[in-house]
């Protein structure tokens, strides 16, 4: 997806709806390709609900990003002991 977070240090949070997510998985994320690197971008799972979870992408570099972002993730399932 297109993303712009325009100053280096800002964060921008969305939603990801997936019917197979519970509470208790745990998500894995990594940055998929487009133009985003490693050095560019910070990846993190804000929240996990049951159906949703939240990713927050944040620009590590030393400038104004506006770029395609792809990333994916996994769904590790989990449980309650």
């Amino acid at each position: 997806f297109p993303v712009t977070i325009g100053f280096p240090g800002a964060s921008a949070r969305f939603t990801v709806n997936n019917s197979t997510v519970s509470s208790t998985d745990v998500i894995i994320l990594n940055l998929g390709g487009g133009f985003a690197t490693g050095n560019t971008y910070r990846v993190q799972i804000d929240e996990v609900s049951t159906g949703t979870f939240a990713v927050v992408i944040t620009n590590t570099s030393a400038g104004s990003l506006s770029e395609a972002v792809r990333i994916n993730f996994a769904v590790i399932k989990g449980s309650h002991t």
